[in-house]
């Protein structure tokens, strides 16, 4: 009776472990998506920042190359962004389930 109860108390810790390790994973996860939204947060910023000082100098109209392929990056990764979230969504909520 011992023994079955000694493998039991083994199959717990070893499913509270995993649990431990699961969410240290999604902990990580969630942070670096963070960090990612903090950086293209910052970067709208910036655009956002460099259109009204273009505004401000009447040169709206004016689109330098390099401001398009910026702009065009930072759709990119955005999207990717959103994505990686709507993934982590999914998976957080199969779990949940």
């Amino acid at each position: 009776m011992t023994r079955k109860r000694s493998d039991r108390l083994a199959v717990v810790v070893r499913l509270a472990q995993l649990k431990e390790q699961r969410e240290r994973v999604n902990f990580s996860a969630a942070r670096e998506a963070h960090a990612q939204q903090r950086k293209l947060c910052t970067q709208l910023e910036q655009y956002l920042d460099e259109y009204q000082l273009l505004n401000a100098a009447g040169q709206t109209t004016v689109a330098t190359l390099s401001a398009l392929r910026n702009g065009s990056h930072f759709v990119a990764q955005l999207s990717a962004s959103l994505e990686q979230q709507q993934q982590q969504a999914a998976l957080s909520s199969e779990r949940m389930q």
